[in-house]
Parts: C-alpha cells; structure tokens; sequence
C-alpha cells in the first residue's frame, strides 16, 4: 500500500526544502512509498546553479530506515541506482558546481551549530552509470588515446558501494568491484577503493585497480585544489599524492594520461610516492622493473610538464641495473630498433650510480658506472 500525504511531504520536503537551502533546482518526477519503508523515485534531477545537470538518476530505489528532517538525520538500507548520470562542471569563472554545493552546505551549518547534516546509506549498486568531469574553457575535447580531465566522460558504471555516509560537507564511502569505460579508449574492468570527498579534495585510499594489461595497487592517491578555482587548472593548480605499492603498469594505459608515450608498448613493475602538480612533480624511492634484468631505485623532481621538451629534470639513480638484451626491447614511438654494438653485450650486467641533470636534448650526468 502507498501513503498519499507522506509521498507529498517527501517530494515536497526534497524539491522545495533543499532547493531553497542549497540555491539550485532539484525535480522529481514521481515517488512512491509503500508500508515496507521502500521509497521509489523516478526522473530525479538535480540541476547546478547555472541550470546545468549535476545529477540525474532514471529510477532510484530506497530503503528507508529513519527519516527526520528536524534533526536532519537521513539512514536508508539498501538504494538501487539505475542510469545514474553525475556531472561535476567547471564555469569559465574557474568554479566547479559541487563546490558551490558544499559552500551552501557550510552556510546552513554556520547558521545552525546546533545540528549537522547526516545522510547514510549501507547499500548501494549502480546499473549502467555515467560520470563527466568538464571544464568550460577546454579547446581539445574528448580525443580516442587520450584521457583529458577537462573534458573526461565515463560511461557503463556498474559498482557496488558500502557505508556511504554524507555528514556536514564531507563524504565517504567503500566502492567495490567498479567497472567503467572512459569515451577516450581507457576500459577499467575493476576498481576497489575507500573514498573520501572533503573541502573540496578527492582522496581515495587502498586502490585496486585491474585494466586490460595493467594492474595497480595504492595505499593512496589524494588531488587538493589549490583554492576555490584550483580545478580549472589542473596541471598547476592541484596537488597530488600518490603511493603506488608493487603494481604491473603497461605504457598503453599509462599513455591515455601520459601523451607523449603513446605507441610505446612495455610493461614494468612499478612502485613508489609521487606528489606536487602535473608541472612541479617529484617522486620518492621509485622503483621500476622492466624485462628480465633491468631494475631501477631512484628519486627525481621534474619542472615544466606536460611538455616533457622544456621540462627540467633531476634524477638521482640510487640502483641501476641493466643489460643490452633488456636495452634493445626499448620501443620508442618514431625511434628506430636500438641495436647495440657486441661490446656493449659483452659487458654482461651493466651497473650506474649516480645524477642526471638539465633537459633531455642538453644535460650533465654524474656518476659511477660498472
């Protein structure tokens, strides 16, 4: 059976009540409650402050466990999404919708210090989601090979989520065995992750990633804008910490995010802490293994990526230990076959110690090698 009055108090409360509050429109397009606590929404829209989509949602089923607007507390069991679409935009004013979002939210809670938000889900699945991250002022758009955080469209999202929980302006929740694909060729086959949204920072921690031909694992990988508008400039305006454990990378993946390594094909073992911006980046005992011999301990810090032409490199090699087999494997897109001399093959084990210094067309190196 439905209950009439509270299915009108429901859509009332959603639609007027957190539009007045947050400044946007937020549509419904039919609910249904029955006597088991399951609520039913159809055509959900939450559109963004410039009448833009930031959440769509088909059909959305839910649990309802306790509902009290007056002490704005919200628990639902289990919540099934169908064709969720999520768009987080960035305005030529370099602010992004969901910040303005969490701003509103700061605003109701500095008004009232008596009480906080708290929403809660123990249950989630998502059936064939989408997810777009756009930036206004991006002049490449979507190109196949290549993943652009100015213009990156996810589709095909099917993930079960646990222990989802909205309290104040942050969030948290575990995603397990995600799948998706990216419109610029990059297919995820699985993803398992705890993640947190706060302050406007995205941080995700125990990463396990499975693609077509790499695997990835990471205590962490943490972005921070750097202020309000930091998202409208990625490459120097958000900051980075990533902890890779022992993961196999194949370049193929790395190159949708990497460009100038697209058409090399390699797999390495790969582990390590990189932070900073995409333009001032450093790493931290980075080791590589690559072939059947070559292994590589190093620290660097590079300045002025993504053009890796103008980039300044120092690179401390810790180990370096190679062989002119694994040396000849090498395949550099436009690069000719690398074929060593006899000579080189006959060193055996080859072993350097040492620095490298400037860019990579004018450079000093230092070092010891046997």
């Amino acid at each position: 059976a439905q209950t009439p009055r509270f299915q009108d108090f429901l859509v009332n409360f959603l639609t007027e009540t957190l539009s007045k509050k947050t400044g946007a429109e937020i549509r419904i397009g039919k609910a249904s409650y029955t006597i088991f606590n399951k609520i039913v929404l159809n055509d959900v829209l939450f559109e963004d402050h410039n009448g833009d989509t930031l959440l769509a949602v088909r059909r959305l089923d839910l649990r309802l466990r306790e509902f009290n607007p007056s002490g704005k507390v919200f628990r639902f069991g289990r919540a099934d999404l169908y064709e969720p679409d999520f768009r987080m935009i960035t305005d030529i004013s370099g602010v992004m919708n969901l910040s303005r979002y969490i701003d509103a939210i700061r605003s109701i809670k500095a008004r009232d210090t008596t009480k906080r938000l708290e929403i809660s889900f123990t249950d989630i699945e998502v059936f064939n989601g989408s997810f777009t991250l756009i930036n206004r002022d991006d002049t490449i758009g979507s190109r196949h090979g290549y993943v652009n955080f100015k213009d990156l469209r996810v589709s095909s999202i099917n993930t079960k989520i646990r222990d989802l929980r909205v309290v104040s302006d942050s969030v948290s929740m575990d995603i397990r065995n995600m799948a998706f694909t990216e419109s610029g060729g990059f297919n995820c086959k699985r993803l398992n992750m705890s993640t947190t949204v706060i302050g406007g920072g995205l941080a995700f921690r125990q990463v396990d990633i499975l693609t077509d031909s790499s695997s990835i694992v990471a205590e962490k990988i943490v972005l921070r804008p750097q202020g309000e508008a930091g998202w409208s400039d990625f490459v120097n305006k958000v900051r980075f910490d990533i902890v890779l454990e022992d993961s196999w990378l194949h370049s193929g993946d790395l190159a949708q995010f990497v460009w100038p390594l697209a058409g090399v094909t390699e797999t390495v073992s790969l582990s390590g802490r990189v932070n900073g911006t995409v333009a001032e980046m450093k790493g931290r005992n980075i080791n590589i293994g690559y072939a059947g011999s070559t292994r590589m301990g190093f620290d660097f810090d590079i300045s002025g990526l993504p053009s890796v032409s103008d980039s300044y490199l120092h690179i401390v090699f810790h180990e370096m230990l190679t062989r002119a087999e694994d040396i000849e494997q090498i395949g550099l897109p436009g690069a000719k076959v690398i074929k060593l001399p006899v000579i080189v093959h006959d060193l055996g084990m080859i072993s350097y110690e040492g620095s490298f210094t400037g860019f990579t067309t004018d450079f000093v190196s230092f070092g010891t090698l046997t």
